[in-house]
């Protein structure tokens, strides 16, 4: 058997044994975006993807997304995350361009890495 396949049968053992206890957890998150909750384009794409996480998961993972109008630091999403204040944040790399110059990368390259 080649090492592929057994680390594959390895990690399905491990989540197979660790499903039961996972199972009754619940875990809330909070995800801040950069743009308010009613600029439709950004903030409909993030609604759909916490309603997803929770449907996948039974409920038992929610996402609370807070636009701009909640948190009143649309550039300062980066330093929310870094704090602990949310555990995700939904905003564009190109903000943080004096925090980190290499992050710029992810939001101005035109059609991402190819």
């Amino acid at each position: 058997m080649n090492m592929f396949k057994k680390v594959s049968l390895l990690c399905g053992a491990m989540m197979m044994l660790a499903t039961p206890a996972l199972a009754d957890k619940t875990v809330k998150w909070k995800l801040a975006m950069t743009w308010p909750s009613t600029l439709t384009p950004f903030a409909s794409s993030v609604e759909r993807f916490a309603q997803s996480v929770s449907d996948m998961t039974g409920g038992n993972f929610t996402i609370k997304v807070d636009g701009k109008e909640k948190h009143k630091a649309a550039l300062g999403i980066l330093d929310m995350v870094k704090g602990g204040q949310y555990e995700m944040g939904h905003s564009a790399s190109y903000y943080w361009k004096g925090k980190d110059i290499t992050s710029v990368f992810f939001t101005t390259i035109p059609f991402g890495f190819l």
